[in-house]
């Protein structure tokens, strides 16, 4: 893919990107035993994180003084997709609900057609049972252990180390690094970023062992392409454009994605092969959505793509996530003729 199609994968709602990078800033932050809001070091790497010592209020977006908030320069149309979205990754972090310590329920509160008073709902409660489940299953992922809410704090490895040690050193990437986050837009008011390139660094490893799951609209562009989301807010800067066009720097970050792959490539990345999870990929509303495109409306899954329903795992077969995405229509080794969902041409099939 030419490197000037990948910004057409990102919604044109900034406020979505914000939303998303704002939730991995929180996430990396605690796994890498950092403050919240400054990003300094709380705990060593090591040491032991206690996740019922974690103030999440001190991130809680209702709390933005908005006395303080140039309206003059609010785009209102986005507010309530920012809300919208914030949910959206509320639901995010409890899809890393595997075999953890608590029990997060999805009872009906509210009946369908009666109004949801949203001054009620408890998103700092709500955060913290979903960031215990979400941090339980990015540490399992990494075999790392978690045990009654407790783990030690992370710290860079491999070739994120030796990015982290390559920046630090090289006087030109240093300068570099430090001056396109002086000359990048500042985040939303209430609304986390990266501060610096260790910040960065820290929420590119926390995605490393981060399952993809299913989203839709807006914060689904979001998702599929994280770590360009992480960095379009210094890409275009002066310096974020002279760093991320050196032959070196893109050695790193090719290292980094070929990482990525290759968790990908193992079991561990199956946790969201589920129907059990907000975002699994068996949930009823993902199924539809993937069966529809395929141009099988209202068929089961097991119908349109070539799979394992029987099989022990639950997973219908797929062994990673990587076997699960490129995953094959039924009957397309037969060289099929078939029609493309979105403009209804027939395509055939090689």
């Amino acid at each position: 893919m030419a490197a000037r199609n990948v910004c057409r994968f990102l919604p044109n709602d900034q406020a979505v990107i914000d939303q998303f990078v704002h939730n991995v800033a929180i996430y990396a932050r605690v796994l890498h035993g950092r403050d919240l809001v400054t990003n300094k070091v709380v705990t060593q790497p090591g040491e032991q994180v206690d996740l019922s010592e974690v103030d999440l209020s001190k991130v809680d977006q209702s709390k933005v003084d908005q006395s303080k908030v140039d309206q003059s320069k609010v785009d209102q149309s986005k507010v309530d997709q920012s809300k919208v979205a914030h949910n959206d990754l509320v639901h995010h972090l409890r899809a890393g609900l595997s075999a953890a310590d608590e029990e997060v329920t999805n009872k009906v509160v509210t009946q369908p057609g009666e109004q949801v008073d949203q001054s009620k709902v408890d998103q700092s409660k709500v955060t913290h049972k979903d960031l215990v489940h979400h941090l339980h299953a990015r540490l399992s992922a990494a075999d790392e252990e978690f045990s009654d809410n407790k783990f030690r704090a992370q710290e860079l490895r491999g070739v994120l180390r030796e990015f982290l040690e390559f920046i630090e050193k090289d006087s030109v990437t240093n300068m570099l690094f430090k001056q396109m986050f002086e000359q990048a837009k500042p985040p939303a008011p209430g609304q986390q970023g990266a501060k610096d390139y260790v910040d960065l660094l820290n929420q590119f490893n926390f995605i490393l062992r981060d399952p993809p799951k299913f989203a839709t609209g807006a914060s689904a562009m979001v998702a599929a392409v994280p770590y360009y989301a992480l960095l379009s807010r210094f890409c275009n800067t002066p310096s974020g454009f002279t760093a991320f066009t050196d032959p070196t720097i893109n050695d790193f970050l090719r290292r980094m994605l070929d990482e990525w792959h290759a968790f990908l490539l193992t079991e561990a990345s199956t946790g969201m092969l589920t129907d059990k999870k907000e975002g699994g990929w068996f949930t009823d509303v993902a199924v539809n959505a993937m069966v529809d495109a395929a141009g099988k409306p209202g068929k089961s899954f097991q119908d349109v793509f070539d799979c394992k329903p029987e099989h022990p795992s639950g997973k219908y077969g797929f062994r990673n996530y990587d076997e699960f995405f490129t995953k094959e229509l039924v009957g397309l080794k037969n060289k099929e003729m078939i029609e493309d969902a979105y403009n209804k041409e027939t395509v055939n099939m090689p």
